[in-house]
């Protein structure tokens, strides 16, 4: 299998205004939601493990109670890639309706 090409910087920089809730840190995308339970926030996890395993991609998850922090990164490629974008596209479609702290 050939690694998968990282992003460019101008390639990064268009993929993050399509992800908006995203944010670049420490060579990772990250994003973190805020429920209003527990249960909301496992109803979560389950999901993006549906979503990761569908995608052969997988992100590192963060959970504390209601407060769930996502991380994305090709660890093949040690780098953001377009696999890692498109894994936060369709997190975002089953997430909160609106960015939390």
């Amino acid at each position: 299998m050939s690694p998968i090409s990282t992003l460019t910087p101008g390639e990064l920089e268009q993929a993050l205004q399509k992800i908006p809730r995203w944010s670049l840190e420490e060579g990772a995308l990250t994003c973190t939601w805020v429920g209003d339970d527990f249960r909301t926030v496992q109803r979560w996890v389950n999901a993006i493990a549906d979503l990761a395993e569908e995608q052969c991609h997988h992100p590192d998850l963060y959970w504390s109670y209601n407060r769930l922090r996502l991380r994305l990164m090709t660890h093949d490629s040690a780098a953001i890639t377009s696999k890692d974008v498109a894994l936060a596209q369709s997190i975002d479609r089953i997430g909160p309706q609106s960015p939390n702290p």
